[in-house]
């Protein structure tokens, strides 16, 4: 399977909500100014695409630990 960028951020939220104890809506800012995401190809063929379940089923597990709701 091919990773994807957000699983690492993804991950980094998790882990703040964790050690620190905080909420998402809480982690989500801390590590925003940790995280810097750009891409090299800004057109729309070089963006992937993912339909929603494609989403839920590799990084479902993130949804359930985060409190994080895939249609937010």
């Amino acid at each position: 399977m091919k990773a994807i960028a957000v699983s690492a951020v993804l991950e980094a939220i998790r882990t703040r909500m964790e050690e620190e104890g905080v909420s998402f809506d809480q982690a989500v800012p801390r590590v925003s100014r940790e995280v810097c995401f750009t891409t090299h190809t800004p057109v729309p063929a070089g963006h992937d695409r993912f339909s929603a379940d494609l989403m839920e089923e590799h990084l479902g597990r993130y949804a359930i630990s985060l409190d994080f709701h895939m249609t937010r």
